[in-house]
């Protein structure tokens, strides 16, 4: 739905409102848009289509799993994700969760289970949509 929310784009914070899937922490997105002056609360991103990006740092792979976006995987198990598996573990949540019980201190209950599906680049039930790759592009990766 119709959102308003607050983004970094570098050391500001910039707020962008429009038509936007539900975000998590340590997500990137790509919006297409552009800057609008609104009479009470000033200067806004406008966002007329919204891209989210897989995390490609190892902090932005962190804060994506510790978000609370999937069930199950809070700070410390994501930590420990990315400890074990680094810039593979996305692939490995989603192509291979077998390996899983390669982690230390990952319970029974998550080894052998999928988080996400496999061939997917989201956890199910994440919605996309689409912009153009000249759109604007927040730096946090």
């Amino acid at each position: 739905g119709y959102s308003v929310v607050q983004m970094r784009l570098g050391r500001e914070s910039v707020t962008v409102v429009g038509v936007l899937p539900s975000l998590a922490a340590g997500e990137q997105v790509i919006l297409e848009g552009g800057w609008t002056e609104h009479p009470q609360y000033g200067k806004q991103w406008k966002a007329t289509a919204c891209e989210i990006q897989k995390p490609t740092t190892l902090l932005g792979i962190e804060r994506y799993l510790g978000s609370g976006l999937i069930h199950g995987v809070g700070p410390a198990t994501a930590k420990l994700l990315v400890s074990a598996f680094g810039k593979l573990t996305l692939d490995v949540l989603s192509e291979h969760p077998e390996r899983l019980t390669e982690v230390p201190g990952i319970g029974k209950s998550g080894r052998g289970r999928s988080a996400i599906p496999s061939g997917s680049s989201t956890p199910p039930g994440r919605p996309w949509c689409f912009c153009s790759p000249t759109g604007y592009r927040p730096p946090w990766r």
